[in-house]
């Protein structure tokens, strides 16, 4: 009996024990699908601002809040200027939302480029114009390095700086590349420094310096992404999208890519089960959460979507026995270069023996009340 209990103890380990990331979990979908929208995290929370819905070809300034503890979502203050495929950022707890595509035409969709710099406080609930960008521009990332908010945008190699404080902005060194107009690409920080990662380019700013450098591709089309900070899971960045040029919808496929800035290389992980384009990514403790987008369909159209989907990134360990099942997914081996920053996964909750086979407990329960009382006697 002692041998089948370990058995069983083993069995059930293996099943529900040994992940180490690299998964993902269905969560709660938003209110209103919506694509080319932007979403951030505040304080533990999720924001999913703006965006394209399905039902009109009019950009929306819907705003909606996340709770990962709750797996609930709440609408929030909307966007004073309803726009898509803009920036958005997160200093000194407000959401900056910047530049992208607004409506021209209340009876069509003729979007104009748009410049605005628009502030969410989540504490009021309220909005806030702050000086518009130097230059209207779409498909904008916005990110945080130290005190200033760095822009780069889609149709140009423009670069600049904005201070929130003194609500200024500083031209910075161009980006060696120039993306055409339309083209999603993703930007991240890592260390201080910003990643700008396309379809055909990665370029790497450092804010010290004031200059560019090149890095390896990563070869995934419209895709968005984020970093992991190296405390729960290694510090990498993921990026997640198309295999191909997209609007190819005869059999598009879908690929999911983590990146190692340490040693430049770039190794393959599981894809998002609901495959998109057009989504937003936000980060909560080093998981990462794909938001909206837009679900390719034969004959060169595409359905908006309002899925949220959980990433459990490499080395992060074994997901709480709370959360739904993980969707079905491949397992791909850890490559050499992640091994060493791995963290300690998180403990081997103990209500998963107890949770996971009534069946296996009920026996090994009674072979155990067996065995002792035997040895009672």
């Amino acid at each position: 009996m002692l041998v089948l209990f370990l058995l069983s103890l083993s069995c059930m380990a293996g099943e529900l024990g040994g992940a180490s990331g690299d998964f993902w979990l269905s969560k709660a979908p938003m209110q209103v699908a919506r694509g080319s929208l932007g979403v951030a995290t505040l304080n533990s929370k999720i924001y999913a601002i703006g965006g394209m819905p399905g039902s009109s070809r009019l950009a929306v300034g819907t705003n909606e809040e996340y709770d990962p503890d709750t797996d609930e979502w709440t609408f929030k203050a909307s966007m004073p200027t309803p726009r898509s495929s803009f920036g958005i950022a997160v200093y000194q707890d407000r959401i900056y939302c910047i530049g992208g595509l607004a409506n021209a035409d209340p009876d069509m969709y003729s979007p104009v480029v748009s410049g605005v710099n628009e502030v969410y406080d989540p504490v009021r609930d309220s909005w806030e114009t702050k000086a518009s960008m130097p230059t209207p521009m779409r498909s904008v990332q916005a990110n945080v390095i130290g005190d200033n908010i760095y822009v780069v945008c889609g149709g140009s190699n423009l670069t600049w700086a904005y201070d929130p404080v003194a609500d200024s902005w500083t031209s910075k060194a161009p980006i060696p590349v120039t993306a055409y107009a339309g083209q999603d690409y993703y930007a991240a920080v890592v260390d201080g420094e910003l990643y700008v990662i396309g379809e055909y380019f990665h370029e790497v700013y450092a804010p010290s310096s004031d200059r560019w450098s090149s890095r390896a591709q990563s070869f995934v089309y419209a895709g968005s992404g984020g970093a992991t900070t190296g405390v729960k899971a290694p510090k990498r960045i993921y990026i997640f999208g198309a295999d191909r040029w997209w609007w190819d919808l005869s059999l598009p496929g879908f690929a999911g890519k983590s990146y190692d800035p340490k040693t430049d290389s770039w190794t393959s992980c599981t894809a998002m089960p609901t495959g998109r384009v057009g989504f937003g990514v936000a980060i909560v403790n080093d998981k990462l959460y794909a938001i909206g987008g837009y679900t390719p369909k034969i004959g060169n159209n595409v359905a908006v979507s309002a899925a949220n989907e959980q990433y459990w990134p490499f080395g992060y360990g074994t997901p709480d026995l709370s959360s739904p099942s993980p969707l079905p997914t491949a397992s791909p081996t850890l490559s050499p270069s992640q091994s060493p920053e791995s963290q300690p996964s998180e403990p081997f909750p103990t209500v998963l023996v107890a949770t996971a086979s009534g069946v296996s407990v009920a026996i090994i329960g009674v072979g155990l009340l067996v065995y002792f009382k035997k040895r009672k006697h």
